[in-house]
C-alpha cells in the first residue's frame, strides 16, 4: 500500500525529520497541476508561496520546540512572484458598466428601491475610479474638501501615507457635481 492509503493520525511527528528539501520541492512541483477524484487542480505562484509559507511555519514551530532536529524547508527557495497583468476594461465595457448602473437593469424590485436611492452616488464613485485610476482605498479616504473643481483635481492619500493630486476630466466632474447636488438636497 502507498502512503496516501494510511490515515493521517497514524503518522508520527518524526516523519517530518525524514523529509528532505528535495521532497518539499517535489511536493510543490506536484501541486502545480494534479488530478484528484477526476477533478484537475492547479496552484499558481501565489498559492505555492502560501503553501510553502505554511510548511515553513509548521517546521519552524517543531524545530524551535526541539520536536525535530532538521528543518529542510529552509533550503527551499520561495517561488518567485511575477507581476500580474493589469486587466483593463475597454471603452465599450466601461460604457456598458456605467449604463447598467444608471438603468438598474436586471435588478429585483427590492434591489431597484435601493438602486434608485444610491444610483447617483454609485455613478459618481465608479466614474471617479474609472476616470482617474485611483485605488478603492484612496477613494474611500476622500473627503469633499479633497475635491478641487477649479483645478479639476482631487487630493488622495497614496499607499505609504503620502498625499498626491490626481486630475480628472469633465465626465468625472459632472458625476461628482451631480452627487454633491443630490447630497445637499438630502441634508
Amino acid at each position: 500500500s502507498s502512503l496516501k492509503d494510511i490515515p493521517i493520525h497514524d503518522f508520527k511527528i518524526t516523519i517530518l525529520s525524514e523529509l528532505t528539501s528535495f521532497d518539499i520541492e517535489e511536493y510543490l512541483d506536484y501541486i502545480k497541476l494534479y488530478v484528484k477524484d477526476g477533478k484537475t487542480y492547479t496552484n499558481n505562484e501565489r498559492a505555492l508561496k502560501r503553501k510553502l509559507s505554511a510548511l515553513r511555519s509548521m517546521y519552524n514551530y517543531f524545530h524551535k520546540n526541539k520536536v525535530i532536529n532538521e528543518n529542510p524547508v529552509l533550503q527551499v527557495d520561495m517561488p518567485k512572484l511575477h507581476d500580474k497583468a493589469i486587466v483593463r476594461l475597454d471603452t465599450d465595457e466601461v460604457s456598458e458598466l456605467l449604463d447598467t448602473i444608471e438603468s438598474g437593469e436586471g435588478l429585483t424590485k427590492k434591489q431597484l428601491e435601493s438602486h434608485n436611492q444610491l444610483k447617483i452616488r454609485d455613478l459618481a464613485i465608479l466614474t471617479l475610479l474609472l476616470g482617474t485610476g485611483i485605488r478603492i482605498s484612496e477613494c474611500v479616504g476622500l473627503d469633499v474638501n479633497d475635491v478641487n473643481f477649479n483645478k479639476s483635481q482631487i487630493k488622495v492619500v497614496r499607499k505609504g501615507g503620502y498625499e498626491s493630486y490626481v486630475y480628472f476630466g469633465d465626465e468625472v466632474a459632472e458625476a461628482l457635481n451631480n452627487y454633491l447636488i443630490e447630497r445637499k438636497g438630502k441634508t
